[in-house]
């Protein structure tokens, strides 16, 4: 025995031997690489595949490596210089090597996926700032101690691995991973080879190389890695194959369909469907959601708590409205998927928090729809890197989609009876539902879109908005009050020297005191006639519209928005309005409802409107309303087109603006046939302002004026 293990040291060491051993690695490594691309080929998704079709190109790059540098060292250089080089190279190309092995043997962790990189990557670089300390000084002592195992470099080599592979080890054990006695085993091999090899040359004299033990540890776990690509790939196939399912796993399912059949109560069939689920799908997570039976807009969700043997559901409810993703895929009838990480995390992770459970994994969302109508949804949840499902899984869940909404539809749809009047009335009945729904999901399809756009925008700038609104709501107010301070001002001092003229020179005094003048404003003025104003024509006409009024009138439309939203709500009326003429108050009424229901719909909860009412500077005709909002503001270059019908029918939702329908357009048609204007100013984080210039009164009022 001791002949046959002196004779395989001699041939691992020998240049002939050498480069056989190196044959032999690179072809066990060339068949594992081939089959983990084969498998990675035929699903291209499976981050399994694609994670051992990498490491073995990468541990086949490394061996091949190693074999090129000690073919050319040996070959062209000298004993001394191969004896000073090959040592630390082939220690260093040892660690990548066992690395390598441990990132396709530890089961990978989905919520730890980039964590798991950086330390492949931190491990790796220690190796070469490991390689780059410890070679120079093996360079300087090469001629004098031939033995590069003696020195404390090479025992410092092999603490660094033995760590490695007894951590792999540690995290291997507890795993529920296929094929975890193979995957220990190669493990354990290359660890019994580094400790064997320490107690010989550190604490027995042998005259066996180190290498020795080293190598003969590679012949037998590359082999057993290429068995482990090759089982994998079997499994996967076998897996894939409808006719290799056996009894075992088709019995209980059929047992779960037999006791959805004969269910006759609501809660029990979503539990049964739900234990069905869990049994059939490879999940970690699963729930059935469907409407609730006592009240509307709420989803009865049962979840199926794992592991599935506990045989434990439990029950939680939803308003509909609250969770858009949800809301989305029952009006829409589309599926939806949400992460981890990226649009929707934030939904996910408050939806995980609801239902009591982990964040696990990505979240699969399927409607089940019978008969064109959305019966409820599926929830199924598992631990994985992939970013979508395979399409054997798909096809599973839609089956079982298609099963669980026809056994929902039955339990909720009411018996009829055969008599005429019945059938007529159930007819009736089932005309009015469909239209009921057909307008919820139109409705809940745009409150879908909206909610899904104020969300994105939630989770990138809440805070930043938040802080931003409390400082712009006080410039805004402090402004507005300034303003109103100064225009007060003015309008007293017209007001005085109107007065003064109407009092007539002062009697017995220098001026008229403050006193005076307040006095004559708030004497009883000279009531007018009660005779109502003619018009050219000799007809009496309705005396003309007040602002206040139309003001009136278009809050009352709004109040219900500003209460939802708990909107501030400011207004600053110039009291020296001109009156307005009647053909002119639809009109006003149009502008200002428009404007306002605008910037009700684009401030977030809380925030401000204000609305100012002035007469133009120079043409007393004429009206100035402005509407501002503090909704965040509008991008320029959608300020630039926000007027523009092609561009809005390409864009039709815009950051910022709120009134998308096709009034706003029948606003601005309206303007511009009655030679008035409007522009729009906005600030962005802050809000923006619309502005309307429009005469009031007709052409023969403002001749007669």
């Amino acid at each position: 025995m001791i002949t046959l293990w002196q004779q395989l040291s001699t041939l691992f060491e020998t240049p002939a031997g050498n480069f056989v051993y190196h044959l032999v690695t690179l072809f066990t490594l060339q068949v594992t690489f081939a089959l983990a691309v084969a498998q990675w080929r035929r699903t291209p998704h499976n981050s399994a595949n694609r994670q051992l079709a990498i490491g073995a190109g990468t541990l086949l790059v490394t061996r091949f490596t190693l074999l090129i540098l000690t073919t050319i060292i040996a070959t062209f250089t000298d004993p001394l210089a191969s004896a000073r080089y090959l040592p630390p190279l082939t220690q260093l190309a040892n660690a990548i090597t066992t690395i390598i092995i441990l990132w396709l043997l530890i089961p990978p962790h989905p919520q730890h996926k980039q964590q798991t990189r950086n330390i492949i990557i931190s491990t790796i670089t220690i190796s070469i700032l490991l390689y780059l300390f410890t070679s120079p000084r093996w360079h300087q002592i090469a001629s004098i101690q031939q033995d590069y195992l003696k020195t404390g470099s090479a025992l410092g080599w092999f603490i660094y691995q033995i760590t490695l592979l007894s951590a792999g080890i540690y995290f291997i054990l507890p795993s529920k991973q296929q094929d975890k006695i193979l995957r220990l085993t190669l493990l354990i091999t290359l660890l019994t080879a580094y400790l064997f090899t320490i107690w010989l040359h550190w604490f027995q004299t042998t005259t066996t190389p180190l290498i020795t033990w080293v190598r003969f540890a590679y012949l037998i776990i590359f082999p057993l890695l290429a068995t482990l690509a090759h089982r994998q790939t079997i499994q996967q196939l076998l897996s894939s194959d409808p006719q290799t399912v056996s009894p075992q796993q088709t019995t209980p399912l059929w047992r779960h369909v037999s006791q959805i059949l004969a269910t006759d109560d609501y809660a029990q069939l979503l539990k049964r469907i739900t234990t069905m689920t869990a049994s059939a799908m490879p999940v970690s997570f699963a729930a059935v959601a469907a409407p609730h039976p006592t009240k509307r807009h709420y989803l009865l969700i049962v979840c199926q708590a794992m592991p599935l043997e506990n045989h434990t559901t439990y029950e939680k409810e939803l308003n509909l409205d609250d969770w858009p993703a949800l809301l989305l895929a029952m009006s829409q009838k589309k599926s939806v998927d949400l992460q981890l990480m990226g649009i929707g995390a934030q939904q996910l992770k408050a939806l995980y928090h609801t239902l009591d459970i982990e964040p696990i994994g990505p979240m699969h969302i399927e409607p089940l729809i019978a008969n064109d109508r959305t019966a409820g949804l599926l929830l199924l949840s598992y631990q994985t890197e992939e970013q979508t499902w395979s399409l054997n899984h798909r096809q599973q869940i839609i089956a079982i989609a298609d099963f669980a909404a026809q056994a929902i539809r039955q339990k909720r749809t009411p018996q009829t009876t055969t008599s005429t009047t019945s059938t007529t009335k159930n007819k009736e009945v089932t005309t009015i539902i469909r239209e009921r729904d057909k307008a919820l999901a139109a409705q809940a399809t745009q409150n879908a879109h909206i909610q899904m756009l104020k969300q994105q925008i939630t989770e990138l700038e809440e805070l930043l908005i938040e802080e931003k609104e409390r400082g712009n709501g006080a410039e805004i107010r402090h402004a507005q009050n300034h303003h109103r301070y100064q225009q007060l001002q003015k309008e007293w001092q017209l007001l005085q020297q109107a007065m003064i003229k109407q009092l007539g020179p002062p009697s017995g005094q220098k001026e008229y005191t403050a006193a005076d003048i307040s006095a004559a404003l708030t004497a009883p003025a000279a009531q007018p006639s009660p005779t109502t104003p003619k018009t050219n024509n000799g007809h009496h006409s309705p005396p003309p519209t007040t602002i206040d009024q139309i003001i009136t009138s278009v809050r009352h439309q709004i109040s219900t928005l500003l209460a939802a939203k708990k909107l501030e709500f400011n207004m600053d009326i110039s009291p020296h309005l001109p009156p307005i003429a009647d053909e002119k108050e639809p009109l006003i009424k149009m502008i200002i409802g428009r404007l306002l229901e605008n910037a009700a719909i684009a401030t977030p909860a809380h925030g401000q409107l204000a609305l100012i009412i002035r007469p133009h500077q120079t043409n007393p005709h004429q009206l100035l309303i402005s509407v501002a909002d503090s909704g965040g503001g509008i991008t320029p270059e959608d300020q630039k087109q926000i007027f523009n019908r092609q561009y809005r029918q390409q864009k039709p939702f815009i950051a910022g603006f709120g009134d998308h329908s096709p009034e706003f357009f029948e606003m601005y048609d309206q303007i511009q046939a009655n030679g008035g204007r409007i522009w729009l100013s906005s600030k962005s984080d802050i809000g923006s302002s619309f502005s309307v210039l429009i005469p009031v009164t007709n052409t023969e009022e403002q001749h007669a004026q």
